[in-house]
């Protein structure tokens, strides 16, 4: 995992303190139930925290799997909605 400064203040939520590094991961989800399921992967925020060690993620992680999602089935992913509702 490639680790970088975090520039949003990120707090840890096992120990409250804002000494937290970002990295990307790659995640590996399934998709979908019994024969249907495919297995689909989405570039993760994972957050560490540097003086607890607890790692974590957080609604971008869950907006990359969505975007991963919506790529499998061809439609479009929640930001390009809001990118030509914008336009």
């Amino acid at each position: 995992m490639r680790e970088t400064p975090s520039t949003n203040r990120t707090e840890c939520p096992n120990c409250g303190s804002m000494n937290v590094s970002t990295g990307a991961e790659i995640e590996r989800f399934l998709y979908g139930k019994g024969e249907d399921a495919v297995e689909l992967s989405a570039t993760v925020p994972v957050h560490t925290c540097q003086d607890c060690g607890f790692q974590f993620t957080d609604a971008c992680g869950d907006d990359a799997k969505q975007e991963a999602i919506c790529r499998h089935l061809g439609v479009h992913a929640p930001k390009e909605i809001v990118g030509l509702r914008t336009r």
